[in-house]
């Protein structure tokens, strides 16, 4: 039965070559042509065929025998076959229509055209949808990578940056230990200068030969609300007449700061020596000329540099009794 079917089939190559199957009968065919090698042959000539016929055609008659050859399949044919034999019957009333009229040719290459142009029209549809997918895909893959070159080079500069960074780190360093060596520098002089001045203190405090004191002179605050007190000193020796002032609980000197010691005589000072309080305590040893000086005073100054007072008086002393 299945071989029987097939043959009805392959009965209707003509007709599909010149569209003059229904739909549902039309894909029944395409499934058939799908396993005919031989239908799939006979389609190509018919189609040929066709495409060489001129656009309007006088009638034409049937082939003979074409008929009775239909009919004999169809009479022939089992029950199962039933909706084959349809077919062919319509088939075969199409064929009639078309030997009448060479308008109904016409109409079905236009129907045919149609079916192509619709068939033409979904592949490039198909096409196009492809295209987009691929664009879309391509687009994505386009942005990842964008995505990580922008990643890369953000990378980059950070360990560009962090380079410098580094770099800039280690010259700070390097200043810094500069600076250290700077500063140790000055402390070895201040504990040289410091030793220098205990050697002085000591000296002093050691009568000397044929030392006699001429004087001795309280310095008291020149304001009330200091509390520093001090001593002055005239001694006489061999080698002259010296200034000894020591003074007690001074205040702390600020950045360039210093006392300083004056020896006045009517109102002209003259400068006995600086120093930079320890511990709130301070030295000056000062070899003069006797001048019947008046006054002996400290000063807190700006700096250690001036050559007339212009800070302000801490303590103070007269040397007339």
């Amino acid at each position: 039965m299945s071989n029987q079917r097939t043959d009805l089939m392959c009965e209707l190559v003509e007709l599909y070559a010149l569209d003059g199957l229904t739909k549902e009968e039309a894909a029944q065919f395409k499934k058939h042509l799908k396993t005919c090698a031989v239908c799939r042959n006979q389609l190509i000539e018919q189609q040929l065929v066709v495409d060489l016929l001129p656009t309007a055609s006088e009638p034409i008659e049937v082939p003979q025998g074409m008929r009775e050859r239909v009919l004999d399949h169809v009479f022939n044919s089992t029950a199962a076959s039933h909706p084959a034999r349809d077919v062919v019957i319509r088939s075969v009333s199409e064929l009639d229509a078309i030997s009448g009229s060479g308008t109904a040719l016409k109409t079905i290459r236009a129907s045919r055209s149609t079916q192509a142009a619709e068939e033409q029209q979904a592949m490039d549809d198909s096409s196009r949808v492809t295209e987009l997918s691929r664009i879309s895909s391509q687009g994505k893959a386009d942005q990842r990578l964008r995505y990580w070159r922008l990643a890369s080079l953000g990378l980059s500069a950070a360990v560009i940056g962090l380079g410098l960074y580094a770099y800039s780190l280690k010259g700070s360093m390097g200043g810094l230990q500069a600076d250290l060596v700077a500063i140790q520098e000055t402390v070895n002089g201040l504990q040289t200068e410091l030793v220098g001045l205990n050697s002085k203190l000591a000296a002093a405090s050691k009568p000397a030969a044929g030392m006699q004191v001429n004087k001795i002179v309280t310095l008291n605050p020149a304001a009330e609300n200091i509390v520093s007190k001090g001593l002055a000193s005239i001694v006489i020796d061999s080698k002259g007449t010296h200034l000894i002032v020591q003074a007690d609980d001074l205040p702390e000197v600020k950045q360039q700061e210093a006392f300083q010691v004056w020896l006045i005589k009517d109102n002209q000072p003259v400068s006995a020596g600086t120093f930079s309080p320890q511990e709130g305590k301070g030295v000056v040893y000062f070899t003069f000329e006797p001048k019947d000086y008046d006054t002996v005073a400290i000063t807190l100054e700006p700096d250690a540099n001036g050559e007339k007072p212009r800070g302000s008086i801490v303590l103070a002393g007269g040397l007339k009794s």
